[in-house]
């Protein structure tokens, strides 16, 4: 039963890495100064922890970029409903043959490019 029930429900294998980090953010020091009228500096590096913390959590429930990043998204196989095997020997070294009629789903949108598949 339980494999009958995997074989219905097809979840997306992948596996992100980050290749290139964002090198700004998207607020600036000066900006957050400004908005709470803080003037002096004593408290600059527990800012930018905020800003960078607050960046992060909100990437992450939007599930989107705010700034230009680089990733590396690895997929264990093409998406797609799986095609039963043929009879007699296997003429390829793939171990599931799908019918590739299903999108990637790219994460973390918005999407500038891609470089290769």
């Amino acid at each position: 039963m339980r494999t009958a029930l995997r074989d219905q429900i097809r979840y997306p294998v992948y596996r992100i890495q980050l290749a290139t980090a964002a090198t700004t953010l998207p607020i600036s020091l000066p900006e957050v100064k400004s908005r709470l009228s803080v003037t002096d500096d004593a408290r600059d590096a527990q800012l930018m922890a905020m800003i960078r913390s607050a960046t992060e959590n909100t990437e992450r429930y939007l599930r989107r970029t705010l700034i230009d990043t680089t990733w590396t998204m690895f997929l264990d196989k093409f998406p797609g409903k799986r095609l039963p095997w043929w009879d007699g020997l296997r003429q390829i070294a793939d171990t599931e043959l799908t019918d590739l009629t299903e999108a990637i789903i790219l994460p973390k949108p918005p999407i500038d490019s891609v470089v290769h598949v």
